[in-house]
Order: structure tokens, then C-alpha cells, then sequence
């Protein structure tokens, strides 16, 4: 899996093994990750995916579920080890690839907080068969 993120802080690359399979129509990718560089902590993520919506579940030590649907926002509660915020993920474009071996999702949103907009993200997720 490959997921790249553009943020106003710069862009973001991750590379990590997991597994997917494909359950009632969705593919389910599954892998763990590092929360941050100076704790280690292990994040567990689930991200279901299809050609009209993308859900990610995050799992460490906050939670959060997420959905993006093309024209659509959705509140989340973004729990956080310094309290919970309650977010708005507006999608303004989802582009879904489904090739041999490799399924590809752009995601283009904005996250709100409390109506005020914070910041205009896009992200690619690639998940490639090794």
C-alpha cells in the first residue's frame, strides 16, 4: 500500500505492508502504522473501499472513522490522546482505479472544524499486489 498526502505542511508518503481482500462488493485493506516518530505508539488502520465511497478507521491511541463521498460531507469525531474534536471531511472529488493487481483511489476534500475551514488536502492510495 502507498498513500500520499498533500497537506499544507507539505507532502506526506507512506509505504506499508497489509492485507486486502474483497468482501460484499468493497475491497478491505488492512495495516498498522507508527502514530508518531517520538512515541512508536502502533495505529491500526482499516480502509474500505469502493468506487463511490472510501471509509478509514484509524485505531490507536485516539479513533477516528472517516468517510469521503464525492460532493459530500461527513462529520467525525477525531479522538485524539489530547482530547476530541469534531470534524467535517467535505469530498470534492474521489477517483477510483481498479487495475490487475493494483487499485488506485484519489481523494480530494477539505477538513472543517466546526464550519471553519482548516485545510484543502488530496491524498492517492495505491494498493499494489507484491
Amino acid at each position: 500500500m502507498v498513500s500520499k498526502s498533500d497537506a499544507e505542511d507539505g507532502p506526506t508518503e507512506i509505504l506499508s505492508k497489509g492485507s486486502c481482500y474483497l468482501k460484499d462488493g468493497a475491497y478491505h485493506l488492512l495495516y498498522d502504522g507508527i502514530e508518531d516518530e517520538e512515541s512508536n505508539r502502533i495505529v491500526h488502520h482499516r480502509i474500505r473501499m469502493t468506487p463511490e465511497q472510501v471509509e478509514v478507521t484509524r485505531r490507536g491511541s485516539g479513533r477516528s472513522y472517516m468517510v469521503f463521498q464525492e460532493g459530500k460531507s461527513h462529520r467525525c469525531e477525531y479522538q485524539t490522546p489530547y482530547g476530541t474534536m469534531l470534524l467535517t471531511f467535505a469530498t470534492d472529488r474521489l477517483r477510483y482505479e481498479e487495475e490487475e493487481n493494483r487499485i488506485t483511489v484519489g481523494l480530494e476534500y477539505r477538513i472543517l472544524l466546526e464550519d471553519v475551514p482548516l485545510s484543502a488536502n488530496s491524498m492517492e492510495i495505491q494498493v499494489v499486489e507484491i
